[in-house]
């Protein structure tokens, strides 16, 4: 296992975080709010349980990474 901050880890990271971020919120409000709020679901992005709920894949793919990786 290697914890170590590494760039392209990180980047993977948040890049994998900004999109189930993105991809959570779009559908959630599209899909249980009416068709009229599909225009500001961008609002949406950082409300917290969002922002947690998108933090989980992001620290997986890290940890994932640093077990694979070798020393």
């Amino acid at each position: 296992m290697k914890f170590k901050f590494t760039l392209w880890k990180t980047i993977v990271s948040l890049l994998v975080f900004i999109f189930v971020d993105v991809l959570l919120a779009a559908s959630i409000i599209c899909l249980t709010g009416d068709f009229g709020s599909c225009s500001h679901w961008t609002k949406h992005l950082f409300e917290p349980g969002m922002f947690l709920i998108a933090l989980i894949p992001g620290v997986i793919v890290y940890i994932g990474w640093s077990l694979i990786q070798k020393e």
